[in-house]
């Protein structure tokens, strides 16, 4: 650089160089002045870059030694007026610059190091995912501020510091946080304890999810979300359940369908038209229970293939009739056209008529289903034929000789001709006859007579004559034969029926109707009258119709001394009722035999059978009386006879608290609606699993819920696959009832308030502005119903509910409460409430998810406020006070200010059940009957359900329409 273009400080400097006795003498040349120079502008520049870059390294990190360092340096050049230290003081900045950035450095690394140290071991506290964040965000911003160049040391410093400082206040909370989840820790286990329970192929898929929803819980375990963790866990069990449920529904399933298929397949193999519709059907309802049971509803199919597997026995007796009704008929027709064709058929004509009225009667039987007498008809046919073929051909003399009469000569005829004509005089209807053989006569005199005349020609026509005359007056005399003889046949019949049969009295005037046809059909078939079949057929059809009434009267008074004997035996037990019991027993009887008079068998059995269900119903009460519990078979044979389950319910009815025991009652309840019954002395002995084995105490609560659950459809008990267990809980403080979907149970707590009236209903202190057609009906139109009725209405509504995943399917719908069951997602929550309170959404969310969540930090826009951090902290116990007021303990469904004072959006959110929350349209509360019912989803539909079955529901309420349906 040359000398001159060096600033005017800088030259002032360098002259002192160049004065007599300096570093240079006289004749320094401009070269050197021009090095001198530049390398005193190499160190200003050095010097004043290593000072500014100085500034960017603050003396906490370690930079003592390189500041004392430049000093020496800068004093080689300032310090030393007649030496020139410029390009040695640079090289020393160069290499304290290099210093610097080392020291800079190795200062970060170590605070990153110790700050990422300290992050891992926060890592590797339980519970602090959350509460580790901080650090972890921090640590990141440390590294960020340590690659700058220069590295931002002031921030490395805070993130360092915060970080180490807060690894003190996480261990704390994941050291607190232990305590708690130690109480939890072993569930996933005990959910993956029971995967053996479901390891069926069937319900892998099942598995997968549950082994999620576990996955899941651990990680939310490990959150510090306590309360998510918790609901997953129950989610996942409650599926375990659910899953081995659906495997058994499967397996039962399977058994009833592989049963079913047999017989259905064997009614197939024999499909004619004569089962035709049933096949039709039953191939129908077997498709669409194949179609429910890969949609994995086994429950409806079931039942239907059970239905279907008695159809096709019933049926396979139809089937295999009507191809017995072919075959025979098929050898029938076949017989009959045989005999048309007969070369004699003209002289069979009456038995043709005969035969194919008796088809024609099978055809009628087989019509009717009545298949085995419509073969022993039809196999009447063909020995019919068969000797009508035989006795035709006895004409066949006839015909030859109508034939011969042509050609033959006279005098050979003559002997043939009489011999024709005393076969005719011998015949058996020859008296019906009488006028043909006189004229046949005559005719045979005269060919005689032309003959002894030798009058060939006149003789011939005579014997052409008397050949056609014979001939048809032998097929007349057969045809009226078959008719008469047909006429006597059932005259006799019905003579015998009369005379032989104990009870032909009762057939009286159908024997008197086919004695009177059969009269008229002789008279018409003497003379040879088409009409006489008509009769004949009338005939038959009221001796058959006789000999049924006869025989099913003797079948009614055999059944009927049995049924006497038995009632007679079961009124001499002691049971509850007795003369109620007497009279309708002795109406029964009285309808029986008043049936029976009308020609009525069907209605007569039945009437018995009537008689027969008292009886039943009188032992099952005599046992209960005695204390003897009945079978589960006894209580199955009882209803299955006819009204057979109404008239054991009949029999409950009449039964006061103290009638009968517990072990009655546990096995009346078991078997009358298919679930298993226990009782409990305690909740923990519940809890235990462990049931009372000494059951002969009194059964009131027990005798209550029987009542109780015959005002409900079948299909919702008995039925119902959703309620298979019914546990009652006893002692004096157990009030506690619930339903358990996973196990399909209801348990009942029973202590004395089962008898006290049940809540008030429509009531202002849970409930403000009902709507008028939704306030249910006052007490003084329809009695309060007691707690107990209430409630067990309420349990069996929750297993409907399940049943029909009801609610599940009205997910949202304004009509069915707009319900939502948020499981284990709160974010969508934790948005909501933190918008209504302009409040951070991280902290509400972890607030309700059961952890404790820090103070977030102050927004930007409350920060340059006065009042920001006020503001801030008032908002924060807007959303405490809104948190204390819907967790479960706070009982928030009852709260009649919820739809107002937590209105949030339109809707209420709270916590339903410990970790469950819910939320529904708050405008719903005004079509609401009890503050409860605002629970949960599954708590609003039972509460409908116990009112409408209760009869307090307002018939205008909207509920009260889909409820009918059910």
């Amino acid at each position: 650089m040359p000398f001159s273009s060096l600033d005017p400080k800088a030259q002032k400097f360098v002259k002192k160089y160049f004065k007599s006795g300096g570093l240079f003498g006289k004749g320094t040349s401009d070269d050197q002045k021009d090095r001198m120079a530049d390398e005193y502008q190499t160190w200003l520049n050095a010097r004043s870059n290593f000072v500014l870059k100085l500034g960017g390294f603050p003396s906490y990190i370690g930079t003592e030694t390189i500041v004392s360092d430049f000093k020496k340096a800068n004093q080689l050049v300032e310090g030393d007026k007649k030496t020139l230290n410029a390009d040695a003081a640079t090289r020393e900045v160069v290499r304290l610059s290099s210093a610097l950035d080392r020291v800079g450095q190795q200062y970060v690394n170590r605070l990153e190091t110790e700050a990422a140290q300290s992050v891992t071991r926060m890592q590797g506290m339980f519970g602090t995912v959350h509460h580790r964040k901080k650090a972890e965000d921090r640590l990141g911003e440390l590294r960020t501020a340590g690659a700058r160049t220069p590295p931002d040391f002031d921030a490395v410093r805070s993130a360092h510091a915060f970080i180490l400082s807060e690894e003190i206040r996480v261990k704390k909370v994941s050291d607190d946080y232990k305590v708690e989840y130690d109480k939890f820790k072993g569930w996933p286990k005990i959910v993956r304890d029971r995967y053996p329970e479901i390891n069926d192929p069937f319900v892998a898929g099942d598995k997968q999810v549950i082994e999620g929803l576990v996955k899941a819980a651990e990680t939310k375990f490990d959150e510090h979300a306590i309360s998510v963790a918790r609901t997953l866990i129950r989610d996942a069990y409650g599926k375990v359940d659910a899953a081995k449920r659906l495997v058994k529904n499967r397996n039962e399933y399977e058994q009833v369908r592989i049963a079913a298929e047999t017989e259905i397949n064997k009614l197939l193999a024999k499909r004619n038209p004569g089962v035709e519709e049933e096949c039709a059907e039953i191939v129908r309802l077997r498709g669409e229970a194949a179609n429910q049971a890969a949609a994995r509803d086994f429950l409806t199919p079931w039942h239907t293939m059970q239905d279907l597997k008695k159809r096709a026995v019933a049926a396979l007796p139809a089937a295999q009739g009507y191809l017995d009704f072919e075959a025979a008929a098929k050898t029938a027709s076949e017989a009959i056209d045989a005999l048309a064709k007969h070369p004699q058929s003209a002289f069979a004509a009456g038995q043709i008529a005969e035969a194919k009225s008796v088809f024609s009667l099978a055809e009628t039987l087989a019509g009717a289903g009545n298949y085995a007498n419509a073969v022993n008809r039809l196999g009447m046919i063909p020995d019919m034929c068969k000797a009508a073929g035989e006795k035709a051909a006895g004409a066949a003399t006839f015909q030859s000789f109508e034939a011969d009469a042509k050609s033959e000569a006279p005098e050979r005829m003559m002997l043939r001709a009489d011999a024709l004509l005393k076969s005719l005089e011998n015949h058996p209807r020859a008296a019906q006859i009488t006028e043909p053989i006189k004229e046949l006569r005559s005719g045979y005199a005269a060919a005689d007579k032309a003959v002894e005349n030798f009058d060939d020609k006149t003789a011939r026509e005579r014997l052409e004559g008397l050949a056609k005359l014979a001939g048809i007056t032998r097929q007349f005399a057969d045809y009226v034969d078959a008719l008469m003889t047909r006429a006597e046949q059932i005259t006799q019949r019905v003579a015998d029926l009369r005379d032989t049969h104990g009870q032909a009295k009762y057939a009286a005037e159908s024997l008197k109707e086919a004695s009177e046809a059969a009269k008229t059909g002789l008279d018409a078939a003497s003379k040879g009258l088409d009409a006489a079949t008509g009769h004949l057929d009338k005939a038959q059809n009221a001796l058959d119709r006789a000999r049924r009434l006869a025989d099913g009267q003797e079948v009614f008074l055999i059944r009927r001394a049995e049924v006497k004997t038995a009632s007679d035996d079961a009124l001499k037990l002691t049971f509850p009722d007795k003369p109620a019991t007497q009279s309708r027993i002795g109406d029964a009887f009285r309808r029986a035999d008043e049936f029976s008079k009308q020609l009525d068998p069907v209605k007569a059995k039945g009437a018995l059978e009537v008689v027969m269900g008292e009886v039943g119903a009188i032992k099952l009460a005599a046992k209960a009386k005695s204390g003897t519990p009945p079978t589960k078979q006894e209580v199955l044979d009882m209803i299955a006879l006819p009204n057979g389950q109404r008239m054991l319910d009949n029999l409950i009815e009449k039964l006061g608290p103290n009638d009968v025991t517990q072990e009655v009652m546990v096995a009346m309840l078991g078997a009358r609606f298919d679930m298993d019954v226990k009782i409990f002395r305690t909740k923990d002995k519940h809890d235990q699993g462990v049931a009372k084995t000494t059951l002969t105490g009194p059964a009131p609560n027990l005798l209550a819920y029987y009542k109780m659950m015959t005002k409900v459809p079948d299909a919702h008990t008995k039925l119902n696959e959703s309620l298979l267990q019914f546990d009652e809980v006893e002692g004096p403080g157990e009030t506690t009832s619930s339903f358990n979907s996973g196990g399909g149970k209801v348990v009942m707590g029973v202590a004395p308030v089962l008898n006290v009236g049940a809540n008030d209903l429509s009531s202002p202190d849970q409930l403000e502005n009902i709507d008028p057609d939704c306030v249910c009906v006052p007490d003084s139109q329809k009695a309060k119903p007691t707690h107990g009725t209430w409630t067990t209405l309420h349990e069996i509504g929750h297993a409907v509910d399940d049943a029909k995943s009801f609610m599940k399917g009205k997910a949202g719908n304004k009509d069915f409460g707009g319900w939502t069951e948020h499981g284990a997602d709160y974010r969508k929550i934790a948005l909501a409430v933190a918008a209504e309170y302009e409040f951070d959404a991280f902290y509400v969310e972890r607030l309700i998810s059961g952890g404790k969540p820090e103070d977030p930090d102050l927004p930007d826009d409350l920060k340059d406020k006065p009042d920001g951090a006020t503001t801030w902290e008032g908002r924060k116990q807007k959303v405490i006070r809104w948190y204390n007021a819907m967790v479960t303990g706070a009982d928030p469904w009852s709260n009649k200010r919820a739809p107002t004072d937590f209105n949030i959006g339109g809707r209420v959110y709270h916590e339903a059940y410990d970790d469950t929350w819910v939320s529904y349209d708050a405008a719903a509360r005004r079509k609401g009957i009890t503050g409860y019912q605002f629970r949960a989803p599954g708590e609003w539909f039972s509460e409908l359900y116990a009112a409408y079955h209760t009869g307090k529901l307002n018939p205008k309420h909207p509920a009260a329409k889909w409820l009918s349906a059910l």
